[in-house]
């Protein structure tokens, strides 16, 4: 299976993400598939009403969760890395310390957040015909 999901989240809040989660989470579903680990989301957006919250990531599409109890602390810092360094200019403003980042590092899970309007053009190639197609460079 190329992901899961925590029983309380609806995969119909995915087609309100922003077009640079949507990539993110492609990539991440692919990293976590080259490393034989799990993936399983564990809040998108309307799985929310209980959550105390510092930001509004989630409810505008920009953010999701994902488990990491499964993972060891070097896989999690791996995940972390990869996401920060390959998306850095995507980040959205961290809520603990200001900073712009894609990948946070929590106690019990990663959030992944981008910022408002990310710029995916870095990733769309069009070729002499008009026709657009997706590059991972």
């Amino acid at each position: 299976m190329l992901f899961e999901i925590k029983e309380d989240v609806n995969l119909n809040d995915m087609r309100h993400w922003d077009m640079a989660l949507m990539y993110i989470f492609a990539d991440l579903c692919r990293f976590c598939q080259l490393h034989d680990s799990p993936l399983t989301i564990t809040s998108l957006i309307s799985d929310r009403d209980n959550v105390l919250f510092t930001s509004r990531t989630h409810a505008e599409g920009r953010a999701f969760d994902i488990r990491t109890h499964h993972y060891s602390s070097v896989l999690q810092h791996k995940i972390v890395h990869h996401l920060n360094t390959k998306y850095k200019d995507w980040g959205a403003i961290s809520s603990s310390d200001h900073k712009s980042r894609v990948a946070v590092l929590k106690p019990d899970h990663i959030h992944i957040q981008v910022r408002p309007n990310a710029d995916i053009n870095r990733y769309i190639k069009e070729d002499v015909d008009g026709k657009k197609t997706c590059t991972n460079e």
